[in-house]
């Protein structure tokens, strides 16, 4: 099995990851902020809309794909109107990227902030994949007396919808 962790630091999903699939697996694990070395664990410090932070991922993917893609990114200001439009726009790569590294009936579970485009994104993902779950996490508090409610979004069995695939069912 092989799973792909996207804005991996600290390093828990990628930590939990190694665990859930032993040493037969494969966690490719990439963020810019660096993470402290954790077995089992390939880990590529860098930022995935980059070429050759790209390259390296897919090279240490070996060719193979993935059976799953997590994407825990957060990249927050406290500025609304630019952290919302920011965040959907990263879950949109994060979801470009699966669709691209996923094999056949993969899974991608994404963090997704609830606002403005929120929805827009859950449409798009439910046209690649045939299940899509949500778990609520509970409004968080940030700067300023804000609250953030975010979800995070298990999207299973890529239908790959509009790509030929030898294995897809």
């Amino acid at each position: 099995m092989q799973v792909v962790d996207l804005g991996a630091a600290p390093g828990g999903w990628s930590q939990y990851a190694t665990q859930v699939i032993g040493q037969q697996g494969r966690v490719v694990a990439s963020d810019i902020l660096p993470i402290d070395p954790l077995p089992f664990v390939e880990f590529v410090q860098g930022d995935f809309r980059e070429d050759a932070v790209l390259a390296e991922i897919l090279k240490l993917l070996k060719e193979e794909k993935a059976d799953l893609v997590i994407s825990d990114i957060l990249n927050m200001s406290g500025v609304d109107a630019v952290d919302q439009p920011r965040a959907i726009h990263l879950c949109e790569l994060a979801l470009d990227m699966a669709k691209q590294v996923l094999k056949p009936k993969g899974d991608f579970l994404v963090k997704l902030f609830q606002g403005e485009g929120s929805e827009a994104f859950i449409r798009n993902v439910r046209e690649s994949f045939r299940i899509v779950k949500f778990g609520s996490q509970q409004p968080q508090d940030l700067a300023a007396g804000r609250f953030m409610c975010w979800r995070r979004v298990l999207c299973c069995n890529i239908s790959r919808i509009g790509v030929k695939t030898d294995n897809a069912s």
